[in-house]
């Protein structure tokens, strides 16, 4: 946690960095982790990650096959929408990989991390009373204790809890990404 004198400024560019880098990291490890089944890898112990569909000749090749698995509304950018673990486990799920197991676990996760950090983004990338409404209905249906803007939320606790919602939201994630390691 910053100090109590940091300005306030400094602070939200901080807490706008990381929310904004931690949706990054997250949907690039789903998108790696696909590539990595699809075009052949080893786990951490050697053996091959095999899966049903067969190994792709190249990144396009898989990410084009990866595209007809989903359905246009799970799609962005012309991709399976990676960061929403449903999207995730679908392309998983239907490449039939032996890394499936962690996938599983992933997605069952009781977060609401990989929901909600996505208005934040939002707000942080477009910086309008739109965005910043919707990261309010995080707020009051989380009982945040905090101001109304949303790095106050995001620098607020949870009634359930004294850790601030982005470090709950780092550790979840970052327990995702272990769950499938």
């Amino acid at each position: 946690m910053l100090p109590a004198s940091t300005p306030w400024r400094e602070v939200d560019q901080r807490i706008a960095f990381v929310a904004t880098g931690t949706l990054n990291l997250w949907h690039q490890y789903c998108r790696q982790y696909f590539l990595s089944c699809a075009l052949g890898t080893t786990d951490r112990f050697g053996a091959p990650v095999a899966n049903a569909v067969g190994t792709f000749v190249s990144e396009g090749a898989a990410l084009a096959w990866a595209r007809n698995e989903v359905a246009d509304g799970e799609q962005y950018m012309g991709e399976p929408r990676w960061r929403d673990p449903a999207v995730w486990f679908k392309v998983m799920n239907a490449l039939r990989t032996t890394a499936m197991p962690g996938v599983v676990l992933v997605s069952g996760l009781q977060t609401d991390a990989f929901a909600s950090l996505p208005a934040f983004r939002n707000f942080y990338a477009h910086r309008c009373k739109k965005t910043a409404l919707r990261t309010h209905d995080f707020k009051s249906r989380h009982l945040v204790k905090s101001g109304p803007h949303p790095t106050d939320i995001l620098r607020g606790a949870r009634s359930t809890t004294t850790y601030s919602v982005i470090e709950d939201w780092l550790d979840e994630i970052y327990a995702a990404i272990d769950l499938t390691a």
